[in-house]
């Protein structure tokens, strides 16, 4: 399997029992599914149990992003569930499973954890890895064909996973340049090489 998606998120507890006290319940229905609401209002604190639950809808929201039909994704197209062995899980349906689909996302990895303050969700998409021997197409494959010492673009952004990659490339940049400019590439080549590197990172 491979990861194809990431989706995080943050929400206060605090906002979701204000928007609670404002609104009342009914507004559970536009956010909630029947099976969701009704677990979140056999809590005693129904407001951090919301939250846990916007938050993960948000993180796979955010995941299954990429086109102008995923932005259509409603609150309850995606369902948050219990695996039998208790894990957090996500139910998609409408145009959530119509993304996913698209994407061939084989299965939805969620994790959640919350204090009285807050709720935080991770979402990551996976599917089966190419087994065919054809490159798949991303963001890396759109970097300048240019190297530096040898080593392309691409294969330098496939090794950059942090923003620290990104700091010590940014010190560099002067140094690239002028190995740039050596080898007769312009500058915007150069400009371009770094930022698709920093937009990947």
């Amino acid at each position: 399997m491979s990861a194809i998606g990431v989706g995080v998120d943050l929400v206060e507890v605090a906002r979701v029992s204000a928007i609670l006290n404002d609104k009342g319940s009914r507004v559970l229905e536009r956010l909630l599914t029947p099976a969701e609401r009704a677990y979140c209002e056999s809590r005693p604190d129904v407001a951090t149990h919301v939250a846990v639950r916007l938050a993960a809808k948000e993180a796979v929201y955010k995941a299954l992003q990429g086109s102008q039909a995923a932005r259509g994704i409603g609150w309850r197209d995606i369902e948050v569930t219990r695996a039998p062995d208790g894990r957090p899980d996500v139910s998609l349906s409408g145009s959530a499973t119509a993304r996913a689909r698209e994407l061939g996302v084989q299965r939805v990895l969620l994790s959640l954890t919350h204090t009285h303050l807050a709720a935080i969700a991770i979402a990551v998409l996976e599917r089966k890895a190419d087994t065919s021997g054809t490159q798949q197409q991303g963001p890396l494959s759109s970097l300048p064909k240019i190297s530096i010492d040898g080593i392309t673009a691409h294969e330098l952004a496939k090794n950059i996973c942090c923003p620290c990659g990104v700091v010590l490339l940014a010190e560099r940049q002067s140094q690239l340049h002028a190995r740039v400019g050596v080898a007769g590439i312009k500058t915007d080549c150069l400009l371009q090489f770094v930022d698709g590197l920093v937009r990947i990172s």
